[in-house]
């Protein structure tokens, strides 16, 4: 891997330990509302997003050799949407009938007033469009080349997303490492980075939008 890719890594290693920090904090601690939580993780994003296809590019890659051109769009919304609705029902599914309680961070951030819900539906698709091109794109790519399997290349960049998912504490860093690794299956199946990316957005809006009730405890 050239260095370059090496410190794109070490960036994303660093901000996942930083969740890991923010799920000890109680909610009080937490800094401004919830619209600027969703302003800074926005330009979070966008920022690890940008890096990764600087890299990329760099490289001698470019962003259509992992199936990311308009012209799959289209093609994207239907099978995303429909296995994005699947994956919801079953995640949330699952935990209600196991009993499990989310952090009270989680529970805080899910929107709630018509402002919030609006700007949180731009962060669920840069989420799912940025965190796509990072995880199951950039990351893939570059651990294939280390490990020299596709496969564990897939398991590596499924748990270092969901230690990124670390705010959620433990249960959700399991629940988003076996989400991530469901993506990665799906992006390694279709090639097509697009139809992951409308999945993982409309993944973030179903469980938010429709499901977030089902976060709150005595539910």
């Amino acid at each position: 891997m050239s260095p370059a890719s090496w410190v794109v890594i070490f960036l994303l290693v660093a901000a996942a330990g930083l969740t890991w920090r923010a799920a000890r904090l109680p909610v009080e601690r937490i800094a401004g509302t919830r619209l600027t939580v969703y302003a800074q993780t926005l330009l979070f994003l966008l920022v690890l997003a940008t890096c990764s296809v600087v890299v990329i590019y760099k490289d001698g890659q470019s962003l259509s050799g992992f199936g990311v051109h308009a012209g799959n769009l289209s093609r994207a919304v239907g099978p995303g949407v429909a296995a994005a609705a699947v994956l919801a029902l079953a995640v949330c599914g699952l935990e209600r009938i196991a009993g499990f309680r989310e952090k009270d961070l989680l529970v805080y951030l899910m929107p709630v007033t018509g402002v919030e819900k609006t700007v949180y539906i731009l962060l669920a698709i840069v989420a799912g469009f940025s965190e796509e091109i990072i995880y199951r794109g950039f990351l893939i790519d570059r651990f294939s080349t280390l490990f020299g399997s596709v496969w564990l290349a897939a398991l590596a960049s499924s748990a270092l997303f969901g230690f990124s998912h670390g705010y959620q504490g433990r249960v959700g860093i399991v629940r988003s490492g076996l989400i991530g690794l469901a993506l990665a299956s799906l992006y390694l199946r279709t090639g097509n980075l697009v139809t992951v990316m409308v999945t993982h957005a409309a993944y973030d809006l179903i469980v938010a939008l429709v499901f977030a009730r089902l976060l709150r405890p005595g539910r």
